[in-house]
């Protein structure tokens, strides 16, 4: 099956459609043919990207380019470093989102494009234009003097350092350039992710040892399940940094994808060669290639504290990521009869009226909810938020309630669902019991069987839930979750003074 960092099905043609066209022309074969060259400018990758004019997918139509978006860029390039295509790829797509119109011309006719990232040069060897910092911001030139960067850490790409410039100033400043580039970096950094993954999963369907397929042991499964989680979270800010580019929301994103995309992809590419054991620590195998794409990426994007900080930072002055899902019209024949439920509402009382109408919670059946589809859902999210209505947090009733409402009895149901939406009864989580098991593997906890509750969390508490059996009731250990109401567990209850149980919610 085929994944990629878009969601649409146009994205998803695209990328599929660049991937297969990536892998024909052997890429890797003229990565290796050039690793002891420092300066090299792979001609057939170039050629064959201008071919099909991939660096211009973003340039207007009107000047021959794709008319594309940032977010049509992005998966052409999450594509091609999956195939791991070598060249001035990234380099040339940042500057077709960059440079002025009266260089398109040049970049639709397979110019090459160098970029000033920090303290070093993008693809600078073979260059035929120079996207670079100055004093005063941006400065484009048609010559530099270039110092090739020697050894070479991305044996894909080439770096280097300049020095004579006399360019064009632009109105350009460092911040939009790194913005630029942790943008299309962050889907290459998708791709390169998304190929380890593959490449350790179909090696631990077909490694044998000790007579069984290594994805058949737990520590390979719960590895390449780690490794998903971790592509999935690259792949989603790629995308919801390419679709914020050039918005007000730009920079709020890009701090998102530089603090996940970059480290997620150097641990994935890791974690493929852990899995591959032996061959995957040879030169032989391409899995160091990826990760050295994934490192020089990490080092030319900053590091991920730093993206941390900046975004606390934005957070703490109250910036927050807007998203807007279109429906396409779908929300049409709902949306009038939401506004109205909305609007019928008393203000003066913000719990009530939402359980009664099943806006607190949509997606549950009804009585206690609206049977909502997704469309609807979005509508009655939309309509709250733009009445200034916000619905109480449920807390852990929000998960415990949905398994009464599927596998409890008319009475549960009558005692539990409806007076837990309006907040008369309080849940607390405790831990599973000492050897009852543990969704971990290889997990164990010691811990009294006694279940203890601070006394100043302890009042008012009126359901309490565990992975496993709950309190000192009777009976075995049996799988699944429980739950037990106070009065259950009265007759084994005790509360020590002093002690706050971790797992009180």
């Amino acid at each position: 099956m085929f994944y990629s960092l878009g969601i649409s099905e146009e994205h998803a043609e695209l990328g599929a459609s660049l991937r297969s066209w990536a892998a024909s022309i052997s890429p890797l074969s003229e990565v290796r043919a050039a690793e002891d060259d420092p300066g090299a400018t792979f001609p057939s990758s170039r050629s064959a990207l201008t071919s099909m004019s991939v660096p211009t997918i973003g340039l207007p139509e009107s000047v021959g380019g794709g008319g594309g978006s940032a977010l049509d860029v992005a998966v052409a390039l999450e594509a091609c470093a999956y195939a791991l295509v070598p060249g001035p790829l990234l380099s040339t797509a940042i500057a077709s989102a960059l440079l002025p119109p009266s260089h398109a011309a040049s970049l639709v006719s397979g110019a090459r494009v160098a970029v000033g990232v920090g303290d070093v040069v993008l693809d600078a060897p073979g260059a035929d234009l120079f996207l670079l910092p100055s004093s005063s911001g941006y400065v484009v030139a048609s010559t530099a003097s270039v110092t090739c960067s020697s050894p070479l850490l991305d044996l894909s790409r080439r770096i280097g350092t300049v020095s004579s410039v006399d360019g064009a100033p632009l109105d350009l400043t460092a911040d939009v350039v790194h913005r630029m580039f942790v943008t299309f970096a962050a889907a290459e950094a998708a791709g390169v992710a998304r190929w380890c993954l593959d490449t350790a999963v179909e090696h631990a369907k077909v490694r044998e040892q000790f007579g069984a397929k290594i994805g058949s042991f737990r520590a390979i499964k719960h590895l390449c399940a780690e490794m998903l989680e971790t592509v999935t979270a690259i792949e989603a800010v790629a995308w919801d940094v390419a679709s914020a580019a050039f918005t007000d929301q730009w920079a709020f994103s890009c701090d998102v994808a530089a603090e996940v995309a970059f480290d997620g992809a150097v641990r994935v590419a890791r974690d493929c060669i852990r899995v591959l054991g032996g061959i995957g620590y040879t030169f032989e195998h391409d899995a160091h290639l990826y990760l050295r794409r994934a490192l020089s990426l990490r080092s030319l994007a900053g590091t991920s504290s730093s993206a941390a900080a900046s975004l606390a930072a934005r957070a703490v002055s109250g910036s927050r990521r807007q998203l807007k899902v279109d429906p396409e019209g779908r929300d049409a024949p709902v949306r009038p009869g939401i506004a109205s439920l909305v609007a019928s509402l008393d203000r003066a009382d913000p719990r009530a009226g939402p359980v009664s109408t099943g806006l607190l919670m949509p997606h549950w059946p009804s009585p206690y909810g609206m049977d909502a589809d997704a469309v609807t859902q979005l509508v009655v999210d939309e309509e709250l938020a733009a009445a200034g209505i916000e619905r109480p947090d449920l807390k852990i009733a929000g998960w415990a309630v949905p398994t009464i409402l599927s596998h409890g009895t008319p009475e549960q149901q009558e005692r539990f669902v409806r007076p837990s939406l309006l907040g008369e009864i309080t849940r607390c989580q405790l831990f599973s019991e000492p050897g009852a098991g543990s969704d971990l593997a290889s997990l164990r906890t010691r811990g009294p069987r006694r279940r203890r509750l601070a006394p100043d969390r302890a009042e008012g508490v009126d359901v309490v839930g565990a992975g496993r059996r709950v309190g000192d009731l009777p009976g075995p250990h049996r799988s699944g979750r429980a739950a037990a109401s106070r009065d259950q567990l009265l007759p084994g209850r005790h509360v020590q003074r002093g002690h706050r149980h971790p797992a009180v919610a």
